[in-house]
């Protein structure tokens, strides 16, 4: 089982190295435009909690990263899969998702446009460091959305090229779903015998 999720977590990898490297390839010929007014921000609710065969799960960013399980929410801001989630609170403040659908945690964002999904999570995660670098706020930090509409996306209208970004990053969440399993696999086997 540990050798399963080390596999799929290199293949994961491997896959982001090449959609990240064909998004950076195809920018170089295209032109820009500043993500102010292409991009809005949804912002996240504190979950009204509910029992677990009811609602959808409650996105925080311990069960982004893969660090907790969900808890489920019967109400809030719906994320589907394909959309991307920002944080936009604390010292992650950000760090970019995709691949999780749910509601949206009270530390995230769903951004909201007309752009492909595919291409505005590639843009923002090639960008991840320097919005996680250039904060606001003094005691806890904010992400800087003046900071991040004054970034320029490429603007890609190749619908080829975007089916393959989708493509990549549908198989990416459908390996980490495959981890998730096999983590639930690898406790019971723990738990069974040990």
């Amino acid at each position: 089982v540990d050798d399963l999720i080390e596999k799929n977590i290199q293949i994961s990898n491997k896959v982001m190295k090449h959609a990240s490297f064909l998004f950076i390839s195809q920018a170089q010929k295209v032109g820009t435009q500043k993500l102010h007014g292409l991009v809005s921000f949804d912002k996240g609710k504190k979950p009204e909690p509910c029992s677990t065969q009811g609602g959808l799960p409650y996105l925080t960013i311990d069960y982004l990263m893969g660090n907790s399980e969900s808890t489920n929410s019967s109400t809030g801001i719906e994320c589907p899969s394909d959309d991307v989630l920002m944080v936009m609170d604390g010292a992650s403040s950000g760090k970019v998702f995709t691949g999780f659908h749910g509601y949206v945690g009270s530390t995230l964002a769903k951004l909201v446009t007309d752009i492909p999904s595919s291409l505005v999570y590639l843009f923002l995660y090639n960008h991840q460091k320097n919005m996680m670098e250039n904060t606001t706020g003094s005691a806890i930090p904010h992400a800087d959305k003046g900071y991040i509409g004054e970034l320029e996306i490429p603007v890609i209208q190749d619908q080829k090229v975007i089916s393959v970004f989708s493509n990549d990053l549908k198989v990416i969440q459908n390996l980490r779903e495959s981890n998730l399993r096999l983590a639930k696999i690898k406790k019971a086997l723990l738990d069974k015998y040990f």
